[in-house]
């Protein structure tokens, strides 16, 4: 699936990546997965501020390999 689509929306350019944490690192061979959730939709009158909050996980161990916030503005047509 896509987390960050945009059909229809226009532009979307990344604004920044907020709160990164860094668990440990991923070694070549391991397995990772990406989990996304919409944190908080904001309009900022015909701008729409996403803040997704996200995690890559390593198959097999309990900690994390990286946890944040990504923000995006989508810009509508």
């Amino acid at each position: 699936r896509d987390v960050l689509g945009s059909r229809g929306l226009g532009d979307v350019y990344k604004r920044q990546m907020d709160k990164m944490k860094f668990g440990q690192p991923v070694l070549t061979g391991q397995s990772i997965r990406l989990i996304a959730k919409l944190q908080t939709l904001t309009n900022l009158r015909g701008v729409a501020k996403a803040e997704i909050k996200f995690a890559i996980e390593i198959k097999d161990q309990p900690k994390k390999a990286l946890e944040g916030v990504a923000i995006f503005l989508y810009y509508f047509n």
